[in-house]
């Protein structure tokens, strides 16, 4: 019986980890708050950027 009890069990919690991480996924890819674009090339001002010498 407690096999058949954690076979229940794990459905809906690896199905709320895979929502969770398509969330975040969607996050970092569109937020202007995530890490992605953080690190990514930002404009300061004329001729100053942030980010690596050859960007």
């Amino acid at each position: 019986m407690r096999f058949l009890l954690a076979i229940t069990l794990a459905a809906p919690a690896a199905l709320s980890a895979q929502t969770e991480r398509d969330d975040y996924l969607a996050w970092l890819a569109t937020a202007a708050n995530s890490p992605f674009a953080a690190v990514a090339q930002q404009p300061i001002g004329a001729g100053l950027r942030l980010g690596p010498a050859g960007a």
